[in-house]
Order: C-alpha cells, then structure tokens, then sequence
C-alpha cells in the first residue's frame, strides 16, 4: 500500500512542480518523509494526507483525492480503533467525492457505514449533528420524490418494499410504501439525534427544541398525505406496542407513530 500511494504521489508531483503548486509538493514531501521515517501506519501521516485530499478535491481531481482519503482512513483506525468517531469528517468526504464523480451507489453506501458507525456511540454528543445532518439530506431527498423526481436513493434504499414484509420488488411499487419508508429512516435519525440529548438531559437546548420540530413536521406530511386532517392516528398493534416500549427511538417505526 505504501508503495502505490508513493508511486501516485510521485507522478502527482511532477505535474505540480510544472504547474507551481508548492502546497502540493509540500504535503508530498511531507508524506514521503514521514513513509521513510516511520513507515505507512505512522499517525503523523494523517495531517498531510488529509490535506491532500482535500487538495485534491478543490483541483478536481477526486479520483486522486479518494485514494488519499481512504488512505488516511486507514491509518486513522490502525492507531485509534476500528470504530473511532474521529474518521467520520474523512467519511464525509469520501461521500462528498464520491457524489462530484455522480457514483450515488457509493456515497449511498458510504452513508450506510456512517450511519452504523454513528449508531455504535449512542451517547456521544458529536454524532448529534451529523445525524441530523444525515436526516435532513434524506428529507430532501423525500421532497425530491414528492415533486416526481426519481432520486437513485429510492432504488438504493429498496423504499419500494414495505417494512412489514418481505415481499415486493426494490425497483417498483406503491408510491405510499416510497414516501413512509423514506421518511421513517429520516425521523429515525433526528429521533437518534434527540435520544442522544435527552440523555445528557440538555432539556433547554435550542437544537433540542429544533430536532423536535423537525420530527413533528415530518409527522404532519405523513398524516396530511394518508391519513387526512381529521382522522385519528391509526391504532397500534400489540407487536407495534413492544417494539415502541424497547426504546421508541430505536424503531424505524416509532417515529412516524
């Protein structure tokens, strides 16, 4: 691995030093050096290699600045654990990058593998924005299939398939079926986000007060789309009812009831 990271930053350094790109060639130098000194887990490579990335990513080259990235990631959980929350700003990028090359199919799952990383510091403060941050992208997406556009994430997520069943194909099907499991995982998140404030018991937090808001509205589209301005909630089932008393923001459900 040190080896092919060498060889692409070599080349990548030549074409610097023609174009004058010094900030380049310094983070170069300085991965270089420290690969000599210390070898390719050295945690003093995460400084120049996220630099780099970005780097990368500002010039465009985002095929480059991926590489990096995912090397950096590398090195990040060699010295600080598989599941470190210190790698969730290099996994943002990745998605970034990988959205400025249209490849949905990897940032979808790159979110995945953000969110499950997330899920496993269910009392950390810092996953707070990121999950919301991940919510809000999912009700824009939402919003892009209410105005009839057909978002990959539809396809990706299989919203076409209804969560109490098995059946079904991911690729078609009701519209309904779309619009509730799409906005389920959105409130599963910002419920995920407030899980994690009530436990620190931040009670008079303005983001509390927001995060709540956001989870009622996605409530009122459900209803006002299904269920009518003056109708009843529907009723809950038994089943319903033992998966809400477990931990109601950990139901994917449990939000849109």
């Amino acid at each position: 691995a040190a080896a092919v990271l060498l060889a692409a930053l070599a080349v990548n350094g030549v074409a610097a030093a023609e174009a004058g790109a010094d900030r380049e060639q310094h983070l170069i130098d300085q991965v270089q050096a420290i690969l000599l000194r210390d070898g390719p887990r050295s945690p003093d490579l995460l400084d120049p290699l996220t630099g780099l990335g970005l780097l990368y990513q500002e010039q465009g080259d985002y095929g480059l600045a991926l590489v990096t990235i995912e090397r950096a990631v590398e090195v990040m959980r060699v010295n600080n654990g598989l599941h470190t929350l210190d790698q969730v700003p290099l996994m943002m990028q990745r998605i970034r990058n990988e959205e400025a090359r249209h490849n949905d199919a990897a940032a979808w799952e790159i979110e995945q593998d953000l969110l499950t990383l997330l899920r496993r510091h269910p009392d950390d403060l810092r996953t707070v924005p990121m999950l919301r941050a991940i919510a809000d992208r999912q009700m824009d997406t939402l919003r892009e299939y209410l105005d009839g556009q057909q978002p990959p994430e539809v396809i990706f997520g299989c919203f076409y398939k209804a969560w109490l069943t098995a059946n079904g194909s991911c690729s078609a099907g009701s519209r309904q079926t779309v619009v509730q499991g799409m906005l389920a995982e959105a409130q599963r998140n910002y419920a995920d986000a407030i899980a994690v404030m009530l436990r620190h018991e931040l009670y008079g937090s303005t983001e509390l007060r927001e995060l709540e808001m956001e989870l009622l509205h996605g409530v009122n589209l459900i209803r006002s789309l299904y269920e009518g301005p003056n109708e009843p909630p529907a009723p809950m089932t038994p089943g319903l009812l033992r998966v809400m008393n477990v931990e109601p923001w950990r139901s994917r459900v449990a939000p849109v009831l």
